[in-house]
């Protein structure tokens, strides 16, 4: 669990420190989506907003209904119900990414899980079509 924490924390210190200009293309394919899990507050949110401003389109994911509300209405973001512990919102985050036909770029998984391997498994045998 300490070496998730620390690539995300290089992550969102590399994309909230500028860094990303050089690291990231200036000019992002729009196309391209980015599911984030813990997306509702802290660096989740801040990784969010961050890549959304940079053209990405982002699932924002989140549990409760309010924070998805809240982000569904930030300009290329998505806000999605997703509780990294529930394999039925796991499935269900699949299928609505799969529906809406984007594909996936990239995953930045910064909900708190002290298992990742558990979230990398269920998600990757359920969306081998999905990420592109």
């Amino acid at each position: 669990m300490g070496i998730r924490i620390v690539k995300t924390c290089f992550l969102a210190a590399c994309l909230l420190t500028g860094f990303s200009d050089t690291a990231l293309s200036t000019e992002p394919e729009p196309r391209k989506a980015i599911l984030i899990t813990g997306a509702n507050s802290g660096i989740g949110r801040n990784i969010a907003e961050r890549l959304a401003t940079e053209g990405y389109f982002v699932y924002a994911g989140a549990r409760k209904q309010e924070d998805i509300n809240a982000l569904s209405k930030i300009d290329n973001m998505q806000g999605v119900r997703l509780d990294v512990t529930i394999q039925a919102d796991i499935d269900a985050a699949v299928g609505f990414v799969k529906a809406e036909g984007r594909g996936l770029y990239a995953v930045v998984n910064n909900a708190v899980s002290s298992c990742w391997d558990c979230f990398r498994k269920r998600i990757s045998r359920n969306s081998s079509s999905c990420l592109t």
